[in-house]
């Protein structure tokens, strides 16, 4: 069920399977991306269910490091606490953008189980196992 759909995001939850699944597309701004970001805490804050999330980030641009960080220090840890038992990204086609995805995950504090995978199908199969 699509639950946000904006032009940079489309953020699906799958709530048989406990799984948010967000869906990036080309360049987001700092507010836009932040936008799309709080949905996903407050949705995981108020639904008990959600407890994997899927960052599809094949098709999405590089973001500004500042909001990789501020994801990585302010959100994750919000995150778990929520709930969060599982996290996968689809890797993107941009170079910038797979390094920036990788740095994302050796700067949280969070204890997160993070995984780093080529397409939609293979993270979906891992979140869930």
């Amino acid at each position: 069920m699509i639950i946000y759909d904006k032009e940079f995001c489309r953020i699906e939850f799958n709530k048989d399977k406990g799984v948010l699944s967000q869906h990036w597309n080309g360049f987001t701004d700092s507010e836009s991306f932040k936008e799309a970001i709080m949905f996903t805490l407050d949705f995981f804050q108020k639904e008990p269910s959600a407890k994997y999330l899927i960052s599809d980030t094949l098709n999405q641009k590089a973001v500004r490091p500042e909001d990789g960080e501020w994801v990585a220090k302010e959100i994750n840890p919000l995150l778990v606490k929520a709930g969060l038992k599982k996290m996968a990204f689809v890797m993107p086609q941009n170079v910038i953008t797979q390094i920036g995805v990788k740095n994302f995950s050796t700067k949280t504090d969070a204890p997160m189980n993070i995984n780093f995978l080529t397409t939609f199908e293979d993270a979906l199969k891992w979140i869930i196992s």
